[in-house]
């Protein structure tokens, strides 16, 4: 597990950032940095029904160019984890839908973006 060990129990999404930045050395510091014009919109994209259809216009490939994150990030890390999350690549994929996934998979909770197996097999059809 990469959060269920570790400590403190930071909010997100700093718990992510912080303890997987060991797991991203091919991406440099300075790409990572330049998520953080993304976070303004994980905080206000599902404000209202308005805000929401806005997002929802446009493709999370448009969002990241418009808030000039890297192609770094994106190829390396923000891509590959919606392409997992949602089956389709973020240029066919609105930002709303993605921002959503994001926010609910992979920032919302520090300790539950730790993949679980159950500890027997039948529990997975109970």
């Amino acid at each position: 597990p990469v959060f269920a060990s570790r400590s403190p129990q930071l909010p997100a999404p700093f718990g992510t950032l912080a303890y997987t930045a060991d797991r991203f050395t091919d991406l440099p510091p300075v790409d990572r940095l330049s998520a953080f014009p993304l976070f303004f919109d994980l905080m206000c994209f599902d404000a209202d029904e308005e805000t929401y259809a806005a997002y929802d216009k446009i493709s999370f490939a448009q969002l990241v160019a418009k808030r000039n994150a890297s192609q770094q990030l994106y190829d390396v890390f923000l891509k590959p984890v919606l392409i997992a999350l949602m089956f389709a690549p973020p240029e066919e994929l609105s930002a709303a839908a993605c921002l959503a996934v994001l926010t609910n998979y992979v920032l919302s909770h520090q300790n539950d973006f730790d993949v679980r197996w159950p500890s027997a097999p039948q529990q997975v059809f109970e």
